[in-house]
């Protein structure tokens, strides 16, 4: 039983940590590789490895072309979530209104949305009063234009926080 229980641990260990960045060269076109590279850290942020998620959303960004704010948004939205908000709160703000400003930018709405919900928990930790009004006022927007019932109820527990 004993045996079962660590092979086990083992296993989950590294499920968890093993999470192996792709093969770039594999992939014919740059779109290949980027696309693998989301899915590396999508991966990442679902595990929650954000020392490995800072890293790869770096690279991210280092492989994105200048003028392609979809993926800017992305990279700087995985970078963002990696810093602890209540002590690097500098950092995060920095990366994740970045995140918000290129999805701006390619008119992606996720993005825009995914950004402020992670910068009002930034601006809570940190006082930035005017800041967290901004966003708030946002949020009643979507809330104001969108059907989406879960997204709404998602939002008035950000507020509520």
């Amino acid at each position: 039983m004993i045996r079962l229980l660590t092979l086990l641990f083992l296993l989950s260990v590294g499920f968890v940590y093993g999470q192996q960045a792709p093969d770039l060269k594999k992939f014919k076109t740059k779109q290949e590789r980027i696309l693998s590279w989301v899915d590396y850290c999508d991966e990442l942020i679902v595990k929650e490895n954000y020392p490995k998620l800072r890293i790869a959303g770096k690279k991210g960004l280092s492989m994105t072309n200048k003028a392609d704010y979809k993926y800017l948004s992305l990279f700087n939205f995985y970078i963002g979530v990696t810093f602890n908000y209540g002590v690097e709160s500098d950092s995060a703000t920095y990366y994740l209104e970045k995140s918000e400003a290129f999805g701006r930018k390619a008119k992606n709405s996720k993005r825009i949305l995914e950004a402020l919900k992670q910068l009002q928990y930034v601006y809570a930790n940190y006082g930035k009063t005017k800041k967290q009004t901004r966003t708030i006022e946002a949020f009643e927007h979507v809330i104001d234009t969108t059907q989406n019932l879960k997204e709404k109820a998602e939002i008035y527990s950000i507020i509520a926080d």
